[in-house]
């Protein structure tokens, strides 16, 4: 269960990283370009986390 857990730590921070370093490399006109974009993507990608870590914790 902790290996699990650790599992989906590593998951969440590699993510975060991927979102921290594409903002930094996007201009602001970008960045206000894209953040409705944005937000609806980081939606959907959150609740495929949610659904995945349901999931595993239904059939493990």
């Amino acid at each position: 269960m902790t290996d699990e857990k650790n599992k989906m730590n590593n998951f969440a921070y590699a993510c975060i990283r991927f979102i921290s370093w594409r903002k930094r490399k996007q201009t602001n006109q970008e960045m206000a370009d894209e953040t409705k974009k944005m937000s609806i993507s980081y939606m959907f990608f959150l609740s495929c986390i949610v659904v995945l870590y349901v999931l595993i914790w239904f059939f493990r």
